[in-house]
């Protein structure tokens, strides 16, 4: 299991080692934090970006934490397995699935804290399913609290999994949480964010277990509804521009922009929240047109720029995330109506392409899953937890905003629940065939 995982996520490393989504925040956040923890110059802002990936970043080099994310990742997939394999009707389906997941790989690869923080959240998830113990509940939490050092959103996670539990004991048959074992993953998962929230304070003034860019990424995720009442633009630029029209002279991910922007991404909901509902529900659109990230394939540097805009075209006219920004600027520059691109960058698009369709179909089955494990009235622990991950993934992805690869943390938990939705189809594809054949056969019988 683990050479197989291996391999193929080797092989995706090296596929898509070329991709740059958010490589401008390692280079201009995560990596220089950790120069300054190692003596560099200091940081003006030291409340963004969380301390998870600099730490790594000071551990090993960027080329190498590459190969470890590879390895967490192939670990993560196994240790799903080895959960989740009694809990299926067919295991070698969920092996497939599992030694299959491109995508999981492409976002464990990226020089990104969503890979590292996925593999802990989902670990952290099998152990509060499988704890028997305040012990391995508290580990379980550990392992949840190192995920929020990377990614605060799965502040998200404890919510979800306690709501899915109560929805669950209104059942008949299933397994139920025990409350201490949750309380006791919880509290330990948020007090290892303690020493943030005390660093928070003293740079800010305030208790937060955030990071100070959440204002940003709210305002600016308003603009992801199209012709939206606002005329707010889904860029970090924008951003700024705004801050900038407010006669506020601090970046955007700083606390005092952090709670301008917040505070007008509050009057823009309140003001429209039927818009808001708008955008909402075009996220969770966007969740199931959009598929999961499989990266991108190397391309030659001179063809990046068309590639990209035949990938904004497309985009634009299945109305899935455009860049409003990168559009207009391509538009200026006449790079919009330009040659097209190679055909070694069209193959990067038919390879991200690819991974939309399919990805599409997987998120799709998986909520088929979702639906069949619930209708048997019994969810063991393991599926609650993985549903309740789901549930929260996707509700920061439509709440806030939507970007393909912050789906790809629910690929491994939707895992069990495509494979039932499989195996259902393959039943009712054999019995169609099987009452195809007896009705051939009565009619031969007949005559």
């Amino acid at each position: 299991m683990m050479a197989a995982c291996l391999t193929i996520g080797a092989a995706v490393g090296l596929l898509v080692r070329d991709s740059t989504a958010e490589f401008g925040i390692l280079l201009g956040h995560h990596l220089p934090m950790a120069q300054w923890w190692m003596g560099g110059p200091r940081r003006d802002v030291l409340t963004y970006p969380m301390w998870g990936y600099p730490a790594l970043l000071t551990l090993l080099p960027v080329g190498w934490l590459q190969v470890a994310q590879v390895l967490a990742g192939s670990a993560t997939l196994a240790l799903v397995w080895l959960a989740a394999r009694r809990e299926v009707t067919r295991p070698r389906l969920l092996l497939w699935l599992l030694v299959l997941a491109v995508p999981w790989h492409a976002l464990c690869v990226g020089w990104w804290p969503m890979g590292p923080a996925s593999c802990l959240a989902l670990a952290a998830a099998i152990g509060l399913a499988r704890a028997h113990g305040v012990r391995q509940a508290a580990l379980a939490g550990l392992l949840l609290g190192l995920a929020l050092q990377f990614r605060s959103e799965w502040l998200l996670l404890p919510p979800a999994v306690l709501l899915v539990s109560a929805a669950t004991r209104l059942g008949r048959g299933a397994p139920h949480l025990q409350w201490g074992t949750w309380a006791t993953w919880a509290v330990v998962a948020v007090a290892l964010l303690g020493p943030w929230a005390l660093h928070h304070r003293q740079q800010t003034g305030r208790l937060a277990l955030t990071s100070t860019n959440g204002g940003m990424v709210a305002y600016v995720s308003l603009g992801q509804l199209p012709n939206n009442p606002w005329g707010i633009v889904h860029d970090d630029g924008y951003a700024a521009a705004v801050l900038k029209r407010q006669g506020i002279v601090a970046a955007p991910w700083s606390h005092t922009g952090h709670q301008a922007l917040q505070r007008l991404t509050v009057e823009a909901i309140t003001g429209r929240p039927v818009d808001y509902a708008r955008k909402v529900v075009h996220n969770l659109r966007n969740v199931f047109l959009g598929g999961l990230y499989v990266g991108e394939l190397s391309t030659d540097p001179a063809d990046a720029e068309r590639l990209d805009v035949l990938r904004e075209r497309v985009k634009l006219l299945i109305g899935l995330n455009p860049n409003s920004a990168e559009i207009e600027r391509y538009r200026q520059t006449g790079a919009w109506d330009g040659p097209g691109p190679s055909a070694r960058s069209l193959l990067s698009l038919a390879w991200q392409s690819v991974g939309v369709a399919v990805g599409s179909i997987y998120l799709l089955a998986m909520v088929i899953g979702l639906v069949i494990v619930w209708r048997t009235g019994s969810p063991t622990l393991l599926q609650q937890v993985f549903a309740a991950l789901i549930l929260a993934q996707i509700a920061n992805v439509a709440l806030l905003q939507y970007q393909p690869r912050h789906v790809g943390a629910v690929e491994l938990a939707g895992a069990p629940f495509v494979a039932e939705a499989l195996t259902l189809l393959a039943a009712r594809v054999r019995s169609s065939r099987v009452a195809g054949a007896w009705r051939q056969k009565s009619q031969g019988l007949g005559e």
